[in-house]
């Protein structure tokens, strides 16, 4: 049977699986956990250093996974244009119509003590 590549529309850049921001947090985290255990000696330098990229790059999947998609470009933009979200009177406001015998039934006096055995 033969197999085909399934091509992803919408995919970003991947090495070895990983995306391109992947590999930079593993990097950056390597070099900085890599110059901070330098003076522990070379074997314990890089014991420390593969721990911490390891549970670095573990921290970084779980927060990519719970924000949304391009959450950074999206907040960038809400903080750009904060004078189109500012707080001030509803101006094309829809009413809210009830209807008057759904109103009478919850005001009236034997519906009030039991909303839940209201007679209908």
């Amino acid at each position: 049977m033969m197999r085909h590549r399934v091509y992803r529309l919408g995919g970003r850049v991947s090495l070895l699986g990983l995306e391109l921001a992947d590999w930079f947090i593993i990097l950056i985290a390597w070099l900085a956990l890599k110059q901070l255990a330098g003076p522990l000696g070379s074997r314990l330098s890089l014991f420390i250093a593969g721990v911490g990229t390891f549970l670095a790059f573990r921290l970084w999947q779980r927060v990519k996974d719970a924000v949304p998609e391009r959450f950074a470009a999206h907040l960038m933009v809400w903080m750009i244009e904060a004078d189109v979200y500012c707080l001030g009177p509803d101006i094309h406001n829809a009413p809210l119509i009830v209807e008057t015998k759904a109103a009478k039934r919850i005001t009236a006096p034997e519906v009030a003590h039991d909303l839940t055995h209201a007679k209908r």
